[in-house]
Order: C-alpha cells, then structure tokens, then sequence
C-alpha cells in the first residue's frame, strides 16, 4: 500500500497508537470526575413521602404537587407496599421546596383535587398550624385523604345514574302519569267554572272583593268568639279528678250496653205491637178535636194578629206599665182644639 505522508509531519505507527490510548485515558478521567462532582454537589431536591390509604385517578408520577394554592412540585413515584396501603414519593425542587418545608408539619391536611378548571388531578396539601415540622425524607401520614378529582365525580354521577335514577324513573313517570290523569277532571271543572264566571260575571271584582273581605272577617270574628269557650272546655278540672276517667269508661259502658239493649227491646216489633190496639181509639179521638175545632190555623193566626196589634196599641210607657195612644180629630170643636194646641188634620174625617 503506497503512504501518503507529508513531509515534517510523518509518524510511526506506534506514535498514533500512543497518542490515541492517551487520548482515552483522559476522556475516562474528565467523565469519571464530572460524575463524582454531580454526585458531591447537593442538587437542591427535596422529597417527602406521603402514606395514604387509597390514590385517586389521575394521582400518577408527574402529577402536580399543590400547597396553599401554590404549585411547589411534582409526585415521582408511587409504590403499593401493601394492600389498601400507598407511598407517594413528592418532589420538592428549587427555592420553593425551601418555602414548603417552612410550613409543614405532620398536621398538614393532604386531598385530591383538581388544580385547574381544566380538571387536572393533583396532590392538594393544606398547611395546619402546630404539628412536627418536616424535613427532606419525612414522612407525612395522611389516612383517607378527601378526593374531589374529576374522575371521581363523574363516577358518581355514574353510579347515581345507574343505581338510583335509572331503575326508578320509569315507576317515577308511571306515578306522575297517573296523578296528571286523576287531576285532569278537576282541571276541567275548575277550567269551567272559571269560564262560566267569566262569561256570566255581572258583578265587577271591585264590589265583590270588599264582600269577600267582609265574609271573611265575619268568619274570623265566629271563630275569636268560639275561642273563649274551647279555652275554658280546656281547661275543665272534673277530667282531671282521680277516677274520673273510670266513671266515664263505666258509664259509656253502661250506655253501650244495657241501656241500649233496653231501647232495642222497646222499640221492638213485639214491644210496640202491643199499642196497635189503642191505634183506632186515638185515629177518633184526633178526629172529633178536628171536627169540634173546625178551622184552628186561620183561628191561631188570627188571635196571633190580635194580640200583635193590641201589643202595638199599649206600649210600654214610664216605669214599663202599659199606656194606650188615642189619636183623636177634634173638627166639630175648634175651642177646644185651639186649647189642647192640636195641629188641624188635613184629608181626614171627622171623629
């Protein structure tokens, strides 16, 4: 093979292969020391693990961290050491993990909520004042943290759905159908009634509404005068004495029974057929006071009459003796008329 080689410049082959193993040796050593200076240099990170008894949907590594409203990092990860049991690994970076752990404690309140109106879940902490303060590596025990995702909102208005409102609606319609329908005929008379009052309405609401006001008033007043007597019926004491409501039992009892055994017996076919023969004597003696008394109503309304006007004749005077008014015409004696002061009748007779 022929060699190209510049003149000045040339080599041996064992000088490139020194050269090159030197080059090695120190990319080698240049990265080795740039991991060993990574490593030695604190790289500002702070983790807090939070236990929990259950994760919401959503919750997964990467999902926001939020304390106070503020974003302060992101989950990292999430381990399940045990049944219904979950590490959630919190990654608090920069200036703001130095803030967060000036304000948490083991009091602080964890939930699941959205912190967006987007509905992006994440892990929502709420400082509490009092309680440990944490530190990188603690352990936040938070229970049965509240959740309020998104996800877990729409699977209750699932199971709402499916569960409660589904299986009833139609009983739900079947009801209100048959309500509708037993109102309809009501609906229909009221409708009628309202037309016809329209229709037939002579009477102006302003006169009759004062007459209902009136009414009512009337029937507020009955009631303000039943009140008093309900109020002392209620508060009658001869129900109170001792024995009273045994005397009241024995005596309905006796009532009930006895008494009204006897009227039924009375009034039996057997105790009653026992009169049929005083029936024809009294059929004629009835007849002979009607014949002996012929016409007795028109007789009745006429003394009633009789004794209306004599009542009107003789009223009452001083002292409620009885006096009678006499209103004589005295034209034939003008003396005398002239003496007593009588005004002169006028269209009237002589008496």
């Amino acid at each position: 093979m022929t060699e190209f080689r510049i003149p000045g410049m040339s080599a041996s082959a064992g000088a490139y292969r020194n050269r090159a193993l030197i080059t090695i040796a120190a990319v080698v050593a240049a990265t080795a020391a740039t991991v060993v200076g990574l490593r030695a240099v604190p790289d500002g990170t702070t983790e807090i693990t939070v236990r929990a008894s259950s994760v919401a949907g959503g919750i997964r590594p990467g999902a926001a961290v939020v304390l106070n409203g503020s974003e302060v990092g992101v989950v990292s990860d999430i381990d399940a050491p045990a049944p219904d049991s979950y590490a959630l690994t919190l990654d608090l970076s920069g200036d703001r993990a130095d803030d967060a752990l000036a304000v948490l404690t083991d009091r602080t309140v964890v939930s699941y909520a959205p912190k967006n109106l987007f509905g992006i879940s994440a892990v929502v902490l709420t400082s509490q004042s009092g309680g440990t303060a944490m530190q990188n590596g603690s352990t936040l025990d938070a229970g049965e943290p509240e959740d309020a995702t998104m996800t877990t909102l729409l699977r209750k208005l699932s199971d709402v759905q499916n569960e409660a409102f589904d299986p009833y609606m139609s009983d739900i319609l079947t009801v209100a159908a048959k309500a509708t329908d037993g109102l309809l005929p009501i609906l229909g008379v009221a409708g009628q009634i309202m037309s016809d009052v329209a229709e037939t309405q002579v009477v102006s609401p302003r006169t009759t509404l004062p007459q209902f006001a009136q009414l009512v008033a009337g029937v507020r007043g009955t009631f303000d005068d039943l009140l008093p007597p309900i109020r002392r019926l209620m508060h009658w004491q001869a129900p109170r004495r001792e024995g009273f409501s045994e005397l009241a039992e024995q005596g309905l009892s006796f009532t009930e029974g006895p008494v009204m055994d006897e009227v039924t017996a009375l009034l039996s076919d057997s105790e009653l057929g026992q009169t049929a023969p005083l029936m024809p004597v009294l059929t004629a003696l009835f007849d002979r006071v009607n014949a002996t008394f012929p016409d007795s109503r028109t007789n009745g309304i006429q003394i009633a009459t009789l004794i209306e006007r004599l009542r009107t004749a003789l009223p009452a005077g001083p002292g409620g003796k009885p006096v009678l008014t006499v209103d004589a015409v005295l034209e034939s004696a003008p003396g005398l008329k002239a003496a007593l002061g009588r005004p002169p009748a006028h269209g009237r007779g002589a008496k």
